[in-house]
């Protein structure tokens, strides 16, 4: 009796948990059902889990890997759309719509022969197969064959009249063929086709605007909003064609407009930043992202063009701010780690920057603009070749990105390997023939091999592609003056000074044209006349300054040099006009205070350390001279002049004699012309006992400046030194021949004296 209720009490469990079971296939039938409800909401991450759960179930699910395909297609995730639809043809060959969208894929990664054995293998089964043929068609057009293309279309319209993507791909070919009024017809008919899909719409607004009808184009882009006036991305596409067409303002109204629609988009209000980002305009742009911010909150997208703002208005600080806040919600956040090394970048971190760099390279070795900045990080560095390496690979991976090949081409011109510069800015400009930069340094690298038509070519294009920039002007006058056509050089440089008047390098090549004409009077007014222009600019007084100067107007000069400082006391040149000013009128002691006021400003300033220390040794101030030259050595090791300086001091004036030898070798090495150089090389071996090699030095010497009484003098001591007293007495009289009043005189006439 137990056993019986027993038995009973089992079977009435397992009825109860039975109730919640289902079968696999009716999981997997739920699941995919699911998928389709969540696509149809446009939910394609919740229903790609979905379809994956149902493959799971059933890895041979036709439907499951084809709906999984299709939901990767909507995504972009074209390496899986591809994989799932492989896998769907494999298991069913006659789903021809997989086969088509297989075949599209196809076409996307320009494998045609693959789409056209896709389009061939469904038209055989389905001869009016619209999508098939729309596969053909294309293919058709891929390989150059554009009226079997127009039969192809025309048999789609033959079979559907509806089909506006036919009429409108038509009006493309036309277009091609500069048929543009058969282009325009058949654009109309996509329109009569489907009048409430924008899309035909759209494409005759931009056939209008690249026709440049203008007002056409307009007309039909607001028509375009007609069809859904609640609808923001229609706004957007009017407020850039505004844009494009140069009505910043007409733009800015539609762009609000677009942000009024929906307080709970951000698109708009993304649009609206980055509107006033463009116009320069930081408040209006932050308060833009700041409201599509508030109307999605935890979009990381948003976060980092908040970053980006700051970063790009030179606001550091907020930019860093934003960049922590976003990478403690997710440390691999990919654009705010690509934003925190480009931070390091323009602080000049270039270790933390490489670090950063070399970090997302390891996890997505795909990002080609994360390698340019790591080049930048290596050009930092002085690790040249580095970021050479780095940009090689960039442009062998991303050749499209201009940017990777300009400056590549930088480096190539550093290292003056001047056509493989000419190379990639040859290609940048094929790829983006308006490219301002690659034009100018194009044009600059034919100016350094002398080509200066070429090179007038490109800054032509220059003016044409940035006719309110002064870049090409400037250029273009350059070219003009090496040619020595003076008229055409004065009057780009004047166009580019009426774009901005501030620019004192096309004054200072006007101010030359006049000074070579030996008009120094007009090269003086015309620099008062900019000053109107440009008022309070320390450039310009500085340059009015050497005009009375050249003019000998030393009291004018003097005024204007002062003029410069007072309006920008950093600016280095007027303090050494100044000081140089002074030496040459032996205000020896104004110079002094004018060249370490310099220094004050800019202590690596070389050329105020040279003359503040050729002045100490002109006041017998030896140990402050040879300071000075130190200093420079620290900036610049190979700095010749302050190596022979150093060197001669040190051996004159009881200094370590050896080191004095290894700077008058360093200076030679570096300036192996300069007959000063060698003079001092020469002595220094003299003092050494070197004879043989002293006499070299100042035979060099002397083949360059020959009528110089201290070499000769220098040359006579060393023959005596070794013992040929006749040419050691040819040689100082020589010297006392050329002057009787040069420094060693006395002690020439001395041994001269004492020869026998």
């Amino acid at each position: 009796m137990r056993t019986k209720k027993f038995w009973f009490s089992l079977v009435a469990v397992m009825m109860l948990i039975c109730v919640g079971c289902s079968t696999p296939e009716e999981k997997k039938a739920k699941h995919y059902k699911k998928g389709m409800e969540l696509v149809k909401e446009n939910k394609l991450d919740e229903a790609i889990i979905e379809f994956k759960n149902a493959i799971q179930i059933d890895p041979k699910y036709v439907d499951g890997h084809h709906q999984l395909g299709l939901a990767y297609l909507k995504k972009g995730n074209l390496r899986g759309a591809f994989g799932e639809l492989s896998r769907t043809v494999e298991l069913n060959p006659e789903l021809y719509d997989a086969q088509v969208k297989l075949g599209s894929l196809y076409m996307l990664g320009r494998k045609l022969p693959e789409a056209k054995e896709k389009a061939a293998l469904v038209l055989k089964k389905e001869p009016d197969n619209i999508d098939a043929l729309y596969l053909s068609g294309n293919v058709l057009l891929a390989e150059g064959k554009p009226e079997e293309t127009i039969a192809t279309l025309n048999r789609i319209i033959a079979l559907d009249p509806k089909q506006s993507p036919a009429y409108i791909l038509l009006a493309r070919i036309y277009a091609g063929q500069k048929k543009l009024d058969l282009a325009e017809e058949y654009l109309k008919k996509a329109i009569a086709a489907d009048e409430k899909t924008p899309s035909p719409r759209l494409t005759l607004a931009d056939f209008y605007g690249r026709t440049g009808r203008i007002d056409q184009a307009e007309a039909e882009l607001k028509k375009v909003i007609s069809l859904d006036p609640r609808k923001a991305d229609y706004y957007i596409i009017l407020g850039n064609f505004y844009m494009a067409t140069r009505r910043p303002a007409e733009a800015e109204g539609i762009f609000k407009k677009a942000a009024q629609l929906d307080p709970k988009d951000p698109k708009p209000f993304m649009v609206l930043g980055r509107y006033y980002a463009l116009q320069n305009k930081f408040e209006p742009a932050l308060a833009g992202f700041k409201k599509a911010l508030e109307a999605k909150p935890d979009d990381l997208n948003i976060k980092n063009a908040v970053a980006t703002l700051y970063y790009d208005f030179e606001k550091m600080k907020e930019a860093e701010k934003e960049v922590e806040e976003i990478l403690d919600e997710n440390e691999k956040n990919t654009p705010a780690r690509v934003l925190k090394g480009r931070i390091y970048l323009k602080k000049r971190d270039f270790s933390n920057a490489l670090t950063e760099f070399d970090g997302i390279l390891k996890e997505e070795p795909r990002l080609q603009d994360v390698r340019y900045y790591k080049a930048m990080s290596h050009i930092g560095k002085g690790e040249t070749q580095l970021a050479k390496n780095s940009l090689v690979e960039v442009v062998k991976q991303a050749p499209g990105l201009t940017k990777a090949r300009l400056l590549l081409a930088e480096i190539y011109l550093g290292e003056r390997a001047v056509d493989a510069a000419q190379k990639e800015l040859q290609e940048a400009i094929k790829i983006q023939p308006g490219n301002l930069q690659a034009r100018l340094l194009l044009g600059d690298s034919y100016m350094g091999q002398k080509k200066v038509k070429e090179a007038q070519r490109e800054y032509q294009e220059a003016k044409k592609i940035a006719p309110r920039s002064p870049a090409g002007y400037y250029r273009l006058g350059i070219a003009y003056r090496v040619m020595g056509q003076n008229n055409p050089a004065l009057n780009e440089f004047e166009a580019a000074l009426k774009l901005n008047p501030h620019l004192i390098d096309a004054l200072s090549q006007v101010v030359s044209i006049h000074v070579a004409g030996r008009d120094i009077k007009k090269a003086i007014a015309r620099s008062e006349e900019q000053l109107k222009r440009s008022p309070n600019n320390p450039f310009i007084y500085n340059l009015l300054g050497n005009l009375h100067l050249a003019d000998q107007k030393v009291d004018l000069a003097e005024a204007s040099y002062k003029k410069a400082i007072s309006i920008s006391p950093d600016f280095v040149s007027p303090y050494m006009a100044l000081g140089r000013l002074y030496a040459a009128t032996k205000r020896t002691d104004k110079a002094m205070a004018e060249f370490q006021e310099a220094i004050k400003r800019n202590p690596k300033a070389i050329t105020a350390r040279m003359s503040l220390g050729v002045l100490y040794e002109s006041q017998g101030k030896y140990d402050a001279a040879q300071k000075e030259y130190r200093e420079i050595l620290k900036t610049n090791p190979k700095f010749a002049p302050a190596a022979n300086n150093l060197a001669w001091n040190l051996a004159e004036h009881g200094g370590n004699i050896d080191e004095a030898l290894t700077l008058a070798q360093l200076a030679k090495e570096q300036n192996p012309e300069d007959p000063g150089v060698a003079d001092t090389l020469g002595w220094i071996y003299y003092k050494k006992n070197v004879v043989d090699r002293a006499i070299r030095e100042f035979e060099d010497a002397i083949k360059k400046i020959p009528n110089h009484p201290t070499i000769h003098y220098h040359l006579g001591m060393a023959y005596l030194k070794k013992g040929d007293k006749a040419k050691a007495k040819a040689e100082l009289n020589r010297a006392l021949s050329i002057s009787r009043a040069f420094p060693e005189a006395k002690e020439a006439e001395k041994a001269l004296a004492g020869i026998k």
